[in-house]
Formats: structure tokens, C-alpha cells, sequence
């Protein structure tokens, strides 16, 4: 059985619609940020830095439905995967900074597990090693696996450079600001869904 990635910072919602924060500013335990009603604007105040090479994921934003703003006072350092991994989120979930996304792994973002309407918006100071969004990987929950397409994203970046998205099992994003040059990758998929076959 592997190990779970490990995440500096999460936002979550429980079965009863309140969300709950961990890691990072909101202290080790759990801590209510809202409760059921909508719709939610979440603050984090200051930079999210991992303090070691050992996370993943800075930002996790995981089983999220509904109307969420979820706004970073500051940069996001990337971990060794992600800035923002968003998992599970349905409805209208945003996620917006005050500063960069700095990455120093795999991605800038992968956004998977049947998300469905999920926006970022905001700057990019760099490129991950694998690409920049990751849309529709393979990912399994509780043993099942979830590999319905990741659909409704919308994506408002500014890069100095073109920003590269690779569509997996995915919708291609919905691009809120043309003038930013996006590279869509348009092969990938053909060779995750016949990997996908045997998995």
C-alpha cells in the first residue's frame, strides 16, 4: 500500500457542508473556517512555503462543492508535485493569490478526481518540470477509482511565457484571458486512456 502524499496546507468540506483548514497557518489540528451556508470567501493570510522537500502538495483543495473563494494573501511555493492540487470540487470553487504561484516540481496545479467547475486566477512566475496544469489524472479514493473527466475549468494566469495545460481525462479549459498564451497539450490523452485500459 504507498504512503499518502503529504500537504502543507488544507481546505476541506465534511459531509455536513462545514469547511475545516489544516497545516500551514491554520495550525496542525483542524480548524472550522465556515460553516454550512453559502457562499464562502476563505482568507489565508502570508506566503504558503513548505518548510521542507517533503510535501507534495502545498495547497490541497479536497471534496469542495458549492460557491468558494478561496483567497492567498501571498506567494504559494510549489512542493515537490504541486502549488495547488484540487481534488473532489464541484460547484464553483475559485482559488486566487495576491502574489505568484512559484513552482518547483512536477506542476504548477493538477486539478482531478472528477472536479467539476474550478477556477484559478492569478500570476505564475515560473514552469513545473512536467508541465504547468495537469487536468483529469488518475486518481482513486477509497479504493475507487474516479476517472470520470475533470470538466469546467476555468483558467486566468499570467506567465511571462506561454503556460502549458496537459488534458488528460479532461475537458480543455475554459481560457478567461486569451491574450495570455496557453499551450494545450492535444496528444497526451490518447496515450493516458489506452494506459488507463490496464490499470
Amino acid at each position: 500500500m504507498s504512503t499518502p502524499d503529504k500537504n502543507f496546507c488544507i481546505v476541506s468540506q465534511a459531509d455536513d457542508g462545514t469547511l475545516w483548514g489544516q497545516g500551514g497557518p491554520f495550525g496542525p489540528v483542524n480548524k472550522m473556517l465556515h460553516d454550512a451556508s453559502r457562499p464562502v470567501y476563505i482568507e489565508i493570510l502570508g506566503d504558503l512555503i513548505p518548510p521542507d522537500k517533503t510535501y507534495a502538495d502545498t495547497l490541497k483543495v479536497a471534496h469542495v462543492t458549492g460557491e468558494v473563494l478561496i483567497n492567498v494573501i501571498g506567494d504559494i511555493v510549489g512542493g515537490y508535485e504541486d502549488c495547488i492540487d484540487a481534488t473532489i470540487c464541484k460547484g464553483n470553487v475559485t482559488v486566487t493569490w495576491t502574489g505568484f504561484l512559484k513552482p518547483t516540481g512536477n506542476f504548477v496545479s493538477t486539478i482531478k478526481g472528477e472536479t467539476n467547475g474550478f477556477t484559478l486566477r492569478g500570476k505564475v512566475s515560473g514552469h513545473g518540470l512536467e508541465g504547468d496544469i495537469d487536468l483529469g489524472n488518475y486518481f482513486s479514493a477509497n479504493g475507487r477509482k474516479l476517472n470520470n473527466a475533470t470538466k469546467n475549468v476555468r483558467l486566468e494566469l499570467t506567465a511571462p511565457s506561454p503556460i502549458k495545460v496537459r488534458p488528460l481525462s479532461a475537458d480543455n479549459p475554459i481560457i478567461l484571458n486569451p491574450s495570455q498564451p496557453y499551450k494545450i497539450d492535444k496528444y497526451t490523452r490518447y496515450f493516458y486512456m489506452v494506459w488507463l485500459c490496464f490499470k
